[in-house]
C-alpha cells in the first residue's frame, strides 16, 4: 500500500481486500435485513428490545414499552437504510469509479428493491405484516443519507485529479 499526497490508495491494494473494504459491508447489512425480514424479526420472537427496556424503564406498564420498542423499530429502519445507501453509494463511487449522482441513484434503487423485497418476504409470514409504509419509511432513510453523501461525494477524492470524477 502507498501513500499518496498523505492518503492511503486503495486501488493498489488486492481484489479481495478491496471487495472486503468496500462491498462487503453493504452485502452484510442486506443478508442482517433478510435474516430480520423473516419471522426471526418478528415482535414477537425478536424480544431483545422490550427485555431491554423493561429493565431500563421499570416503572412504565407492559403496553408502553411496545409502544417505545414499536417506534425504536421504525427509527432503526430508517437509520438501516441510510447506511445500506452510504455503503452501496460508497462502493459504486470509490470501488467501480461511478460519478456521484449516478453512484446514489444506483443506491437507491439497490434500496427500494431491498425494502420491497423485505417487505414482501415479510407477508408471507403470519406473525409479520409487510406493508407499503414500511417501504416509504425506508427510503426516507435512504433519501436523508442521500442528500447527506451528495455533497460529500462531489468533493472527490484528494489523491485524485478532479477531471477524473
Amino acid at each position: 500500500m502507498s501513500m499518496t499526497s498523505g492518503v492511503l490508495s486503495v486501488w493498489r491494494r488486492p481484489w479481495l481486500v478491496n471487495f472486503c473494504f468496500f462491498w462487503l459491508p453493504p452485502l452484510l447489512l442486506t443478508a442482517g435485513i433478510f435474516i430480520l425480514a423473516g419471522d426471526l424479526g418478528s415482535t414477537s420472537k425478536f424480544r431483545l428490545p422490550v427485555i431491554i427496556l423493561q429493565f431500563l424503564l421499570p416503572s412504565l406498564s407492559m403496553s408502553e414499552i411496545v409502544w417505545i420498542s414499536d417506534i425504536l423499530r421504525k427509527v432503526a429502519h430508517f437509520l438501516v437504510y441510510g447506511l445500506l445507501l452510504i455503503g452501496y453509494a460508497r462502493a459504486w463511487h470509490w470501488h467501480i469509479r461511478m460519478k456521484p449522482l449516478p453512484a446514489i441513484v444506483l443506491a437507491l434503487m439497490i434500496c427500494l428493491a431491498v425494502s420491497a423485497a423485505d417487505e414482501a418476504r415479510q407477508a408471507l409470514h403470519r406473525s409479520r405484516s409487510g406493508c407499503p409504509q414500511d417501504v416509504a419509511l425506508d427510503m426516507s432513510g435512504a433519501l436523508a443519507a442521500a442528500g447527506v453523501m451528495y455533497p460529500l461525494l462531489r468533493r472527490g477524492r484528494r489523491d485524485q485529479p478532479k477531471s477524473e470524477l
